[in-house]
């Protein structure tokens, strides 16, 4: 018998009442132990309603120290507290959550885009009483939803979602989330669709032939630094170490994606491209933006058209950066360093893995030097033996 089919406290109580075996035998005050399993589970009563939870744990000490915090979380709901609304304990979880200086602007507008997008398909829930939300009012909402919406927007409003109601159960309002359980989307895999050299070199001198300079030297800056588009523009000539070989990427005011600095070699292409407008421009200061502008996304989209590529943006330029480090056979984890990713090249490997696949491949064509002569250079040993 499996017994991840007796985690719920209807299937144990069936079993206790059935022919006892296996069977919840009680060891403590609020400890049981289902046998023959041992596994260990804390039990209550709140408001006459029976809790029961597993500690997953078949070690004694263990589950002593887990029971008192599961006490302790069950014990949190306070009666006074049932009539407090979603829409009463969303407004408190922006208050504590929506730190300014703990979330960036984007981040918290996007968080706002989550939740108007699931008032749009609950809007019943605002005026719900936090303690009636349901496991199966959460399953409703998230099947209705992925219907209308992305794998990925979906996940994220079932992120949004968990943080309010886990909010919720610290506050002491609830003993354990309804959506906790709810698992999230698979998110199809998407062929990301990088540009070639030839495509690089002619996106440019494209933009060059449009007198469109700005545009051009922020699609080389992307494209030499493999930094984000918001990484560029913020970039001041004071985070560039020409002596060093090296620059700081800090990501200005708003700071980089996960907020921390990087310090990046000076690429040779990039180190080109500096020069040269430092050239141009003569005397420049240090707390001055090398970038005139902060973004060209109408300019890369309209070249992109009239020379019939696809769509690329500012993240392709970073994604043609990562390509040709990928080819040229610089590791997964000095790549993610550089891209200013945290796991290791976890994410880079999963992304371009295939560029060095092909790369090899195509290397491997010109492993030519077995001793074995090829037909045409035995002909040519038989003309020079002849003359």
């Amino acid at each position: 018998m499996n017994s991840k089919n007796l985690q719920s406290p209807q299937n144990l109580q069936q079993k206790e009442n059935g022919n006892g075996h296996p069977k919840l035998r009680k060891v403590a005050s609020n400890l049981f132990r289902l046998e023959p399993y041992e596994t260990y589970y804390g039990q209550t009563r709140r408001n006459g309603k029976l809790i029961r939870e597993s500690l997953k744990t078949s070690d004694f000490d263990l589950a002593k120290r887990k029971l008192r915090d599961f006490l302790n979380r069950v014990g949190k709901t306070a009666p006074g507290l049932g009539k407090v609304t979603f829409a009463q304990i969303l407004e408190r979880w922006k208050e504590i959550e929506f730190n300014p200086k703990d979330l960036k602007p984007w981040s918290r507008r996007y968080r706002e885009l989550c939740i108007e997008g699931i008032r749009r398909e609950w809007p019943a829930l605002w005026e719900k009483p936090v303690r009636r939300i349901t496991k199966g009012d959460c399953a409703d909402w998230f099947t209705r939803r992925r219907e209308k919406i992305s794998a990925q927007l979906l996940n994220n409003e079932l992120g949004t979602l968990r943080m309010v109601l886990e909010f919720a159960v610290n506050e002491g309002i609830l003993a354990v989330s309804p959506a906790a359980s709810l698992k999230r989307a698979r998110i199809p895999r998407v062929e990301r669709i990088i540009p070639t050299r030839e495509q690089f070199s002619k996106l440019v001198e494209h933009l060059r032939g449009r007198s469109n300079h700005d545009a051009a030297d922020f699609v080389e800056l992307l494209a030499y630094s493999g930094m984000r588009c918001h990484e560029a523009a913020a970039m001041r000539w004071r985070e560039v170490d020409f002596a060093k070989g090296r620059f700081t990427v800090t990501g200005g005011a708003g700071g980089t994606k996960n907020r921390d600095v990087r310090v990046v070699p000076l690429f040779p292409p990039m180190r080109r491209l500096l020069e040269r407008l430092k050239t141009e421009r003569g005397e420049v200061s240090t707390s001055d933006r090398i970038m005139g502008i902060k973004q060209c996304h109408m300019a890369i989209s309209g070249a992109c058209k009239e020379l019939g590529f696809p769509r690329f943006g500012h993240h392709s330029m970073r994604h043609f950066f990562a390509s040709n480090a990928i080819e040229q056979g610089i590791d997964f984890k000095t790549v993610a360093a550089w891209l200013g990713h945290k796991d290791g090249g976890v994410l880079v490997a999963q992304v371009y893995g295939h560029l060095r696949e092909e790369h090899s491949e195509a290397m491997a064509l010109k492993m030519t030097f077995d001793a074995t002569p090829q037909p045409e250079n035995v002909l040519v040993f038989q003309k020079q033996g002849t003359a």
